[in-house]
């Protein structure tokens, strides 16, 4: 538990290119492994182009994604037509290419890469597009072209419509034939998304405007078809060169089409950088990174020491890869957090031999001007540890060396430390749960890192959080206090039973807020609320109370910087709005730190009223730290606004005022609930939309409900699919595939209910966050939805759901909508999107 809240990671391994097993096996579409352009002098030198006689060969290789190349089949599309040649493959006979040409498996499978020979006229052969995709697991068995009846021929006929007539009807036509005389339902549902991508492909040629491409390269993104979808975002940067989405979603379609692994982000970052130029720069929220480069840094291991050094040219590529990942931080938050990066190259030898001591770096910048600081020199070691664990109130990064996506793996460690610890991350992933988020399969680890800062983290939470300030502001002087009550015996088990007593101290502090016991006035001594002074012959294990109200002149959102031994719940306006995830450690444990994490709430026009429940718990040996320190119990809080400053016309007070307290925001009520337009919640939806429980969801829909930890949602009344969810049951439901593929975006559940003279029908959509914006914008509004007096999905969002994870410790999140979808739903999620209407 101490390792998992000071966020101490050592980076994941990619799994080698054609790995025995792969979780992306079986499950990715279409994958684009490259054009070979003859002449081109940039794409014969990448593919090993060479021309002897009348023999052409190449080399090709397998389309790795995040975790390396899945089992998949090579197809070759000849440029410039339907040509016959023989050619072999690492010197076998293959037989001869035609218009669409799958490699043979036997020749092929399991290789990292193949030299293809050709034989061919002089000048006939002007190049390949290649694929690399896994349709033959799918159809269960080889792939023949010879055939044009029954399925085989529906889905080759559709592929030579597809790929090299462009007759793209025809081919939807073929492949919407061809799924319904499918076997299973894996190659139903493949024949289908083919089908999808000729629809997709017909109407690009009819759209004329910016948003018509745009919206069309979202579906796109959702259905794998990532050429067309980087062409889509293309024709919308071009006619709306403004627009920083465009460009954002341009560069991650270019990343998934041609890859951002290592090197290749330097083709792709300048699409990044301009979405983060693009986006508002007024309200930008900024996470600083002191970036020290040691050229002598001595180390020991075991019992020997060394000197590590850093060269000038790892210098500089240090800080190319410092500037990509800044880009794309700006992008994926839409401007709203932006690193601010401090280099500093040191000649005198430092003493790093106590790893993650950080006393020998103390003074290389004022405490409070630092989110992370970032140890860097030539090795390859890469670790993070949360901000309770850095020099000057820092988070701590050991760096090498390393890929751009380590760089930003690690830095991301240190940002979902604050999003977690805050709780304003509410649904927001762990770092190494990063492999589950954006469009699957993912492109690299990185994709996966800002796929999360895109779609999980919104514009709202990262304005509000902060790693470290400068205390500016008055903290809060006058409180009312109660208590103490004892919560647990003392132990003396240290660390092995955390866990649990923090789960156990958190649920107590609920069940004891209202059962302190008298209250009385105390004077807080420079802003610190001391209770071990107020009750010194207290045991360990306690709990007391303080409140007070706070007066705002507007409904307003401020930053509240707290500080405590050893937890906190907060309660504002009878509301639960921090829940005492972080306990302190480190170097903040016993040490009176008056502003230890902030978090965000919002304030009500008139008296607020506030209240915080502090416990002191027992803890083991102090990590990092010579002794072990006096136990310390306190509180301390101060408000601000976005950038440190005083909010004016603040005010608070121990005693209940004389006019009536502000009211919280309004509860979900079941029986009328509030439709929220998307588009005017999007940015911060968290805090401005309902938090709905299952008994909620229930009560809404007059049964009883329940949600797993695998948003599998269960229902007493409703005709639903039994047993735990089964990746390879993809049609749409009330289960929410959300791991490894096939990956779902939206599951539903529909009840009909009789008050005794009539049927009501009500229909809940469940979006997990990829979708929020795809969905929403394209999902189809049928005539039966038109008749209940429903016109956009989007203005029918109701609240969002959480489920606890162990890998998301503010709960796993989905958006859930109060609407209807139609009288008859599809199979297939992805066939909710319309897109007839886009121009």
């Amino acid at each position: 538990m101490k390792f998992m809240l000071t966020m101490l990671h050592l980076v994941a391994v990619l799994v080698p290119a054609v790995a025995d097993t792969n979780p992306h096996d079986g499950y990715f579409f279409w994958l684009p492994a490259g054009h070979l352009t003859v002449g081109d002098k940039a794409s014969e030198a990448r593919f090993q182009y060479k021309v002897a006689g009348d023999r052409a060969s190449f080399t090709i290789k397998p389309r790795a994604m995040r975790f390396g190349a899945a089992k998949g089949q090579f197809v070759l599309v000849p440029r410039g037509g339907n040509s016959s040649w023989l050619y072999t493959i690492d010197g076998k006979d293959a037989g001869s290419t035609g218009a669409v040409t799958f490699l043979p498996l036997e020749l092929t499978e399991g290789k990292q890469e193949c030299r293809i020979e050709i034989s061919v006229h002089p000048g006939q052969l002007h190049g390949f597009r290649l694929y690399y995709t896994d349709d033959f697991l799918k159809l269960g068995g080889p792939i023949h072209f010879g055939s044009r009846d029954g399925l085989t021929g529906d889905y080759t006929e559709g592929l030579s419509s597809l790929l090299v007539r462009g007759d793209f009807s025809g081919a939807e036509k073929r492949f919407r034939q061809g799924s319904e005389k499918a076997k299973t339902p894996e190659a139903a549902r493949l024949l289908r998304r083919l089908a999808r991508w000729a629809s997709a492909e017909s109407k690009f040629k009819e759209i004329k405007t910016g948003p018509g491409f745009y919206d069309l390269g979202l579906y796109c993104m959702v259905n794998g078809c990532w050429e067309l979808a980087a062409s889509c975002f293309r024709r919308a940067t071009e006619l709306m060169p403004k627009n920083p989405d465009a460009w954002y979603m341009l560069a991650d379609a270019l990343s998934y089409r041609d890859s951002d692994l290592l090197m290749d982000m330097e083709k792709i970052y300048p699409y990044y950088k301009k979405a983060a130029d693009l986006y508002p720069h007024d309200k930008s929220n900024t996470y600083r990174n002191f970036v020290a480069l040691f050229r002598k840094l001595r180390e020991k291991e075991g019992d020997k020491e060394r000197v590590l050094t850093i060269s000038d040219e790892q210098i500089a590529y240090s800080k190319k890869m410092w500037e990509w990942c800044s880009a794309i931080l700006a992008a994926s938050s839409h401007g709203a957090l932006r690193m601010v990066n401090t280099f500093h190259v040191y000649d005198k030898e430092f003493d790093n031999r106590g790893e993650y001591d950080p006393r020998p770096f103390e003074g290389l910048f004022k405490p409070g001007t630092t989110e992370a600081f970032v140890k860097m020199t030539g090795w390859g070691a890469s670790d993070t540890l949360g901000h309770d664990c850095g020099p000057d109130r820092s988070a701590a990064l050991n760096l090498g060396i390393r890929e751009w996506d380590v760089f930003y793996h690690e830095w991301n460690h240190s940002l979902d430390w604050l999003m977690i610890t805050s709780e304003l991350g509410i649904g927001v992933p762990e770092t190494h749960s990063s492999d589950w988020c954006g469009f699957e399969p993912i492109s690299s680890m990185g994709m996966g890192h800002h796929s999360c800062n895109r779609y999980y983290m919104t514009p709202g939470m990262y304005r509000m959080i902060r790693g470290s300030d400068p205390p500016t502001t008055p903290h809060i002087d006058t409180w009312e206090v109660s208590g103490p009550t004892t919560l647990l015996p003392e132990t003396d088990k240290p660390d092995d039973a955390f866990q649990s007593r923090l789960k156990d101290f958190r649920d107590q502090v609920v069940a004891n807020r209202l059962t302190l016991g008298p209250a009385r006035a105390v004077t807080a001594t420079n802003g610190y609320l001391d209770f071990k002074s107020m009750w010194p012959g207290m045991s360990l294990n306690a709990l007391a109370m303080a409140s007070c109200y706070v007066y705002s002149p507007v409904h307003q959102r401020v930053r509240m910087w707290m500080g405590y031994d050893d937890n906190a719940v907060v309660f504002l306006n009878g509301q639960k709005v921090f829940g005492g995830l972080y306990w302190t450690l480190v170097r903040f444990q016993e040490s009176r730190e008056k502003d230890r994490v902030a978090t965000g709430i919002t304030l009500e026009k008139g008296w607020n009223h506030l209240e915080i429940c502090v416990t002191n718990g027992q803890h083991g040996e102090d990590w990092l730290e010579p002794g072990k320190r006096s136990d310390v119990w306190g509180l301390s809080v101060r408000f601000c606004d976005l950038f440190n400053r005083g909010v004016s016309g603040l005010k608070w007070q121990a005693e209940k005022p004389v006019s009536d307290s502000a009211k919280p925001r309004p509860y979900f009520e079941p029986s009328n609930p509030v439709h929220y337009r998307w588009s005017d919640v999007a940015y911060d939806y968290t805090a401005l939309l309902p938090h709905l429980t299952e008994t909620d969801i229930g009560a809404l829909l007059g049964l009883s409900f329940k949600a797993s930890d695998q948003m599998w949602f269960i229902t007493d009344k409703s005709s639903i699919t039994a047993g735990p969810p089964n990746p390879s049951q993809i049609k749409f439901d009330n289960v929410l595939n959300w791991f490894f593929s096939p990956k779902e975006n939206a599951a539903y559940v529909s009840t009909r209910n009789f008050d005794g003279r009539n049927w009501t029908t009500r229909e809940l959509l469940f979006l997990r966050p990829e979708a929020y914006e795809s969905y929403l914008k394209l999902m189809r509004v049928t005539p039966e939805a038109k008749g209940k007096g429903i016109k956009s999905h989007a203005d029918r969002v109701i609240g969002y759901l959480t489920v606890p994870r162990s890998d998301s410790l503010n709960g796993r999140i989905v958006l859930v909508v109060d609407t209807y979808l139609g009288d008859k739903l599809p199979l297939d999620e992805e066939d909710l999107l319309d897109i007839s209407h886009l121009k």
